[in-house]
């Protein structure tokens, strides 16, 4: 038994790329299972339509130009108005050249211009991280140079695909996009996988499942803002109130001077984290209270690695001979 394929919705007057692209699959999934009408989506399949019966030869050449006038007519009901219907019966040649002119209707054509639209995507509400990495892959795919592009005047003749340098670039906007402090967040967290040459793009799935868990260990929310008034610290000159000396002096609780952790709130592991990783990390409680203890061990431990390591190198140079003293010839 067959599968049932659903009839493609109606469009509407405001459609993107990826709304349409969507759409463009199920209208090929459905017309493909009629046999008067499957034919038209193969990539060799062509039509004239400035001449009788669409150019089809043969005895049921008018049968097949019917079915193809049907399907260009069914497509075109689809559009909310009947702007282009002429254009799409009358015009194309073949079923790209159909959603090619759909796409310039609304114009979501991919081309330079539109590729600049990968800056603008974002983390949408209640949207799965994992579905933002795809979706700006997706968009990446859609605006590959194709076959017949032209570039500084040279014709491309062979498309280009997506390569791991790519994916890796665009896991690294990915991670951008969710918390800017995510990468080096990931650069502690995956250091092994890393340096051991897994690729970026190759974590992702891994990383989506563990970016709360990380943001909160690390001290960071999924509001930037937040996560700035909470981990503000005082520059400059200015000395927050209480905190100098002369007439009226009095410490600040828990401050020290110019508004530092005082001695009693303050955790080395996360100050030498902050140190290392160049990042905006609070340290202003006690060790025994740490909400990094796992990342601070983690970075310690490999540090300890890397110190063996040279250790072994120095025991492993060749001696140095020591000169041996002169011995006296017997006269």
């Amino acid at each position: 038994m067959a599968a049932k394929v659903p009839y493609p919705r109606q469009l509407s007057n405001r459609e993107t790329l990826d709304t349409l692209t969507h759409w463009k699959s199920h209208v090929r999934n459905y017309f493909r299972r009629d046999e008067s009408m499957k034919e038209f989506f193969s990539r060799t399949a062509t039509w004239n339509p400035l001449v009788p019966n669409f150019g089809f030869t043969g005895d049921e050449a008018d049968v097949k130009a019917d079915s193809l006038e049907s399907l260009l007519d069914t497509i075109s009901g689809f559009l909310p108005g009947p702007y282009i219907t002429t254009q799409i019966t009358k015009q194309t040649k073949c079923i790209d050249d159909v959603f090619r002119l759909i796409w310039r209707h609304y114009d979501v054509d991919p081309s330079p211009s539109t590729f600049l639209d990968f800056n603008s995507i974002s983390l949408e509400k209640e949207e799965r991280y994992i579905d933002l990495y795809y979706r700006l892959l997706y968009h990446a795919e859609q605006h590959q140079v194709k076959s017949g592009d032209t570039v500084e005047g040279e014709v491309i003749t062979c498309s280009e695909i997506i390569t791991h340098s790519h994916k890796n670039l665009i896991a690294m906007n990915w991670l951008n996009k969710i918390n800017p402090n995510l990468v080096n967040i990931v650069k502690l967290e995956k250091s092994k996988e890393l340096k051991n040459g897994q690729q970026l793009h190759t974590l992702v799935h891994d990383i989506s499942k563990n970016v709360d868990e990380w943001l909160r260990r690390h001290g960071y929310s999924k509001n930037e803002s937040e996560t700035q008034v909470r981990n503000m610290q005082w520059e400059g000159n200015y000395s927050p109130r209480g905190t100098t000396r002369g007439r009226g002096f009095s410490r600040a609780r828990g401050r020290g001077y110019n508004g530092r952790p005082s001695v009693n709130k303050f955790c080395p592991g996360c100050n030498y984290l902050a140190k290392e990783l160049h990042l905006n990390v609070d340290y202003a409680h006690f060790p025994s209270q740490c909400p990094r203890k796992r990342s601070v061990l983690r970075l310690l431990k490999l540090e300890e690695h890397h110190l063996d390591e040279e250790h072994e190198d120095e025991h492993h140079e060749d001696p140095v001979e020591e000169e041996q003293p002169p011995v006296d010839e017997e006269v």
